[in-house]
């Protein structure tokens, strides 16, 4: 996929079939730990800009972004 990096936070990430999904990228050098901020949750995130979604495609497009 020519990534550089796959970030997530450094606590190994359990599958049904390996103890640890990033174990490839952590070997090859290609992964970068993260920290998990206490409150705040990418599922939030996501649904806070899906929310919102309509009030950033108009703020950007004033502040001069293209369609």
């Amino acid at each position: 996929m020519n990534i550089d990096f796959v970030c997530h936070d450094d606590i190994p990430y359990l599958t049904a079939d390996v103890d640890d999904a990033y174990a490839i990228c952590k070997k090859l050098g290609k992964f970068r730990a993260t920290q998990r901020t206490k409150g705040v949750s990418t599922t939030d995130v996501v649904a806070k800009i899906l929310r919102n979604k309509e009030m950033y495609y108009v703020r950007n497009l004033k502040r001069g972004m293209p369609r």
